[in-house]
Protein backbone atom coordinates (compact mmCIF):
# COMPACT_ATOMS: atom_id res chain seq x y z
CA UNK A 1 0.00 0.00 0.00
CA UNK A 2 1.94 3.44 -1.11
CA UNK A 3 -1.22 5.77 0.54
CA UNK A 4 -3.42 4.93 2.84
CA UNK A 5 -5.57 7.75 0.62
CA UNK A 6 -6.45 7.51 -2.54
CA UNK A 7 -8.64 10.07 -4.67
CA UNK A 8 -10.24 13.69 -2.75
CA UNK A 9 -12.71 15.20 -4.02
CA UNK A 10 -13.00 19.14 -3.37
CA UNK A 11 -16.89 20.23 -3.63
CA UNK A 12 -17.64 23.87 -5.56
CA UNK A 13 -20.66 25.39 -6.39
CA UNK A 14 -18.97 27.54 -9.34
CA UNK A 15 -16.69 25.68 -11.38
CA UNK A 16 -15.58 28.14 -13.56
CA UNK A 17 -14.84 30.69 -10.03
CA UNK A 18 -13.36 27.64 -8.66
CA UNK A 19 -10.78 26.63 -11.81
CA UNK A 20 -9.98 30.36 -12.04
CA UNK A 21 -8.85 30.03 -8.30
CA UNK A 22 -7.11 26.98 -7.95
CA UNK A 23 -5.35 28.05 -11.48
CA UNK A 24 -3.85 30.95 -9.81
CA UNK A 25 -3.11 29.98 -6.80
CA UNK A 26 -1.03 26.92 -7.89
CA UNK A 27 0.15 28.01 -11.18
CA UNK A 28 -1.21 25.16 -13.19
CA UNK A 29 -4.16 24.41 -15.85
CA UNK A 30 -7.65 22.50 -15.29
CA UNK A 31 -10.51 21.77 -17.42
CA UNK A 32 -13.72 20.66 -17.04
CA UNK A 33 -14.48 17.41 -17.11
CA UNK A 34 -18.23 16.15 -17.93
CA UNK A 35 -19.37 12.80 -17.13
CA UNK A 36 -23.20 13.40 -17.04
CA UNK A 37 -24.22 16.01 -14.62
CA UNK A 38 -21.31 15.75 -12.56
CA UNK A 39 -18.73 18.04 -13.35
CA UNK A 40 -14.77 17.57 -12.52
CA UNK A 41 -11.43 19.45 -12.90
CA UNK A 42 -9.14 16.98 -12.17
CA UNK A 43 -5.72 18.16 -10.57
CA UNK A 44 -2.66 16.93 -12.40
CA UNK A 45 -0.68 14.98 -10.49
CA UNK A 46 2.40 12.31 -10.64
CA UNK A 47 1.91 8.96 -10.80
CA UNK A 48 2.11 7.40 -7.81
CA UNK A 49 0.38 9.21 -4.89
CA UNK A 50 -2.84 10.75 -3.70
CA UNK A 51 -5.16 11.85 -6.53
CA UNK A 52 -7.82 14.34 -7.21
CA UNK A 53 -10.30 17.11 -7.98
CA UNK A 54 -12.91 19.90 -7.64
CA UNK A 55 -16.06 18.82 -8.59
CA UNK A 56 -19.81 20.00 -9.18
CA UNK A 57 -22.56 17.78 -8.08
CA UNK A 58 -26.30 17.88 -6.90
CA UNK A 59 -26.49 17.29 -3.47
CA UNK A 60 -22.82 18.34 -2.85
CA UNK A 61 -21.87 21.00 -1.10
CA UNK A 62 -18.83 23.21 0.13
CA UNK A 63 -18.27 23.63 3.84
CA UNK A 64 -15.39 24.82 6.11
CA UNK A 65 -16.01 22.36 8.96
CA UNK A 66 -16.24 18.55 7.22
CA UNK A 67 -12.59 16.51 6.79
CA UNK A 68 -9.58 19.09 5.95
CA UNK A 69 -7.35 18.60 3.13
CA UNK A 70 -3.83 19.39 2.69
CA UNK A 71 -2.72 20.50 -0.76
CA UNK A 72 1.24 20.04 -1.18
CA UNK A 73 3.53 23.06 -0.38
CA UNK A 74 6.47 21.92 -0.48
CA UNK A 75 9.43 24.01 -1.80
CA UNK A 76 6.27 26.72 -2.10
CA UNK A 77 4.46 27.77 0.95
CA UNK A 78 6.30 31.18 0.62
CA UNK A 79 4.77 31.74 -2.53
CA UNK A 80 1.59 30.30 -1.35
CA UNK A 81 1.19 32.67 1.65
CA UNK A 82 1.85 35.61 -0.33
CA UNK A 83 -0.67 34.77 -3.16
CA UNK A 84 -3.37 33.30 -1.35
CA UNK A 85 -4.73 36.68 -0.63
CA UNK A 86 -4.63 38.20 -4.47
CA UNK A 87 -6.29 35.31 -5.59
CA UNK A 88 -9.69 35.38 -3.29
CA UNK A 89 -8.56 32.82 -0.73
CA UNK A 90 -9.09 34.01 3.14
CA UNK A 91 -6.64 32.95 5.53
CA UNK A 92 -8.08 31.62 8.39
CA UNK A 93 -5.23 29.81 9.91
CA UNK A 94 -2.19 31.90 9.51
CA UNK A 95 1.62 30.00 8.60
CA UNK A 96 1.96 27.43 11.85
CA UNK A 97 4.66 25.30 13.04
CA UNK A 98 3.81 22.22 14.16
CA UNK A 99 7.18 20.88 15.00
CA UNK A 100 10.45 20.24 13.36
CA UNK A 101 9.46 16.80 12.41
CA UNK A 102 5.42 17.38 11.12
CA UNK A 103 6.27 20.83 9.09
CA UNK A 104 3.98 23.76 8.74
CA UNK A 105 0.59 24.62 7.95
CA UNK A 106 -1.67 27.41 6.12
CA UNK A 107 -5.52 27.11 6.62
CA UNK A 108 -7.26 29.29 4.49
CA UNK A 109 -11.12 29.29 3.17
CA UNK A 110 -11.49 28.66 -0.90
CA UNK A 111 -13.91 30.94 -3.01
CA UNK A 112 -16.26 28.05 -2.64
CA UNK A 113 -16.17 27.98 1.01
CA UNK A 114 -13.97 25.10 1.71
CA UNK A 115 -11.32 25.25 4.42
CA UNK A 116 -8.15 24.01 2.69
CA UNK A 117 -4.92 23.26 4.18
CA UNK A 118 -1.42 24.06 2.34
CA UNK A 119 1.28 21.55 4.40
CA UNK A 120 5.13 21.26 3.81
CA UNK A 121 8.09 19.86 5.62
CA UNK A 122 10.88 22.25 7.47
CA UNK A 123 13.44 23.16 5.32
CA UNK A 124 16.18 22.87 7.51
CA UNK A 125 19.52 24.58 6.83
CA UNK A 126 22.01 22.17 8.53
CA UNK A 127 25.61 22.46 7.02
CA UNK A 128 28.59 19.99 6.88
CA UNK A 129 28.63 16.20 6.63
CA UNK A 130 25.52 14.86 7.55
CA UNK A 131 25.76 13.69 11.48
CA UNK A 132 25.90 9.90 12.51
CA UNK A 133 22.50 10.39 14.70
CA UNK A 134 21.16 11.20 11.06
CA UNK A 135 22.84 8.18 9.55
CA UNK A 136 22.16 5.84 11.99
CA UNK A 137 18.41 6.41 11.82
CA UNK A 138 18.33 6.59 8.02
CA UNK A 139 20.25 2.98 7.58
CA UNK A 140 18.39 1.64 10.50
CA UNK A 141 15.13 2.93 9.06
CA UNK A 142 15.49 0.69 5.46
CA UNK A 143 14.92 -2.73 4.50
CA UNK A 144 17.29 -4.31 1.70
CA UNK A 145 15.79 -5.19 -1.41
CA UNK A 146 16.60 -6.09 -4.51
CA UNK A 147 18.44 -4.29 -7.72
CA UNK A 148 19.05 -5.38 -11.22
CA UNK A 149 21.32 -4.72 -14.17
CA UNK A 150 20.79 -5.18 -17.93
CA UNK A 151 23.90 -6.68 -19.65
CA UNK A 152 24.78 -7.26 -23.34
CA UNK A 153 23.54 -10.92 -23.87
CA UNK A 154 25.28 -12.75 -26.46
CA UNK A 155 23.03 -12.04 -29.45
CA UNK A 156 22.53 -8.45 -28.70
CA UNK A 157 23.91 -7.00 -31.90
CA UNK A 158 21.69 -9.98 -34.58
CA UNK A 159 19.89 -7.59 -36.42
CA UNK A 160 16.96 -9.94 -36.15
CA UNK A 161 16.62 -9.25 -32.86
CA UNK A 162 16.49 -5.21 -32.83
CA UNK A 163 12.74 -4.96 -32.53
CA UNK A 164 13.42 -6.96 -28.80
CA UNK A 165 14.26 -3.26 -28.05
CA UNK A 166 10.78 -2.18 -28.32
CA UNK A 167 9.39 -5.26 -26.38
CA UNK A 168 11.80 -5.30 -23.58
CA UNK A 169 11.04 -1.59 -22.87
CA UNK A 170 6.71 -2.80 -23.08
CA UNK A 171 7.99 -5.15 -20.37
CA UNK A 172 9.78 -3.20 -18.06
CA UNK A 173 7.02 -0.27 -18.47
CA UNK A 174 4.57 -2.99 -17.63
CA UNK A 175 5.91 -4.23 -14.42
CA UNK A 176 6.57 -1.00 -13.13
CA UNK A 177 2.37 -0.46 -14.02
CA UNK A 178 1.68 -3.69 -11.81
CA UNK A 179 4.05 -2.06 -8.83
CA UNK A 180 7.29 -4.46 -9.33
CA UNK A 181 9.87 -2.38 -10.93
CA UNK A 182 10.15 0.70 -8.95
CA UNK A 183 12.85 2.48 -10.87
CA UNK A 184 14.43 1.95 -14.08
CA UNK A 185 17.12 3.80 -15.67
CA UNK A 186 18.41 2.94 -19.52
CA UNK A 187 22.07 3.69 -20.34
CA UNK A 188 21.94 4.17 -24.16
CA UNK A 189 25.67 4.60 -24.39
CA UNK A 190 26.44 1.74 -21.54
CA UNK A 191 28.75 -0.64 -23.07
CA UNK A 192 28.47 -3.31 -20.52
CA UNK A 193 25.79 -2.77 -18.77
CA UNK A 194 22.85 -1.02 -20.80
CA UNK A 195 20.03 -0.47 -17.93
CA UNK A 196 19.36 -0.74 -13.98
CA UNK A 197 16.82 -0.57 -11.61
CA UNK A 198 14.72 -1.46 -8.58
CA UNK A 199 12.58 -4.49 -8.40
CA UNK A 200 9.89 -5.21 -5.81
CA UNK A 201 10.28 -8.63 -4.85
CA UNK A 202 9.75 -11.12 -1.62
CA UNK A 203 13.45 -13.01 -2.28
CA UNK A 204 16.18 -12.90 -4.86
CA UNK A 205 14.69 -16.26 -6.80
CA UNK A 206 11.22 -13.92 -7.38
CA UNK A 207 12.91 -11.38 -8.82
CA UNK A 208 15.13 -13.54 -11.25
CA UNK A 209 11.77 -15.37 -11.94
CA UNK A 210 9.77 -12.08 -13.29
CA UNK A 211 13.26 -10.61 -15.31
CA UNK A 212 13.52 -14.33 -16.81
CA UNK A 213 10.14 -13.29 -18.68
CA UNK A 214 11.70 -10.62 -20.73
CA UNK A 215 11.95 -11.00 -24.30
CA UNK A 216 15.04 -9.84 -24.29
CA UNK A 217 16.41 -12.05 -21.83
CA UNK A 218 14.53 -14.98 -23.16
CA UNK A 219 15.87 -14.14 -26.42
CA UNK A 220 19.57 -13.97 -25.35
CA UNK A 221 19.77 -10.64 -26.56
CA UNK A 222 20.19 -9.39 -23.04
CA UNK A 223 20.91 -10.86 -19.71
CA UNK A 224 20.86 -9.89 -16.06
CA UNK A 225 22.19 -9.66 -12.30
CA UNK A 226 20.16 -9.02 -9.26
CA UNK A 227 21.73 -7.89 -6.25
CA UNK A 228 20.69 -7.36 -3.11
CA UNK A 229 20.30 -3.45 -2.54
CA UNK A 230 19.22 -0.51 0.05
CA UNK A 231 17.95 2.52 -1.87
CA UNK A 232 16.83 5.65 -1.13
CA UNK A 233 14.79 8.01 -2.79
CA UNK A 234 15.85 11.95 -2.78
CA UNK A 235 12.46 13.92 -2.52
CA UNK A 236 11.71 11.65 0.72
CA UNK A 237 15.08 11.50 2.44
CA UNK A 238 16.78 14.78 1.56
CA UNK A 239 14.13 16.85 4.50
CA UNK A 240 15.46 14.05 6.56
CA UNK A 241 19.24 15.22 6.56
Amino acid sequence: MTNLFNWVEIPVTDMARAIAFYERLLDLSLEPVFMGRTVYAVFPSMEFGVHGALVKEEGRAPSSAGPLVYLDANGKMDILERRLPAVGGQVVLGRTVLSEDVGEIIHFVDTEGNRIGLHAPIRRRNSGPVTDEIMRTLLGARKPGFAFAFKRGPRFDDPGLANLQWEHARNMFTLMRDEHVTHLSALPDGQSIIGFGLIEARNRQEAEALLELDPGVAAGRLTYEVMSATSFDGERTRPKL
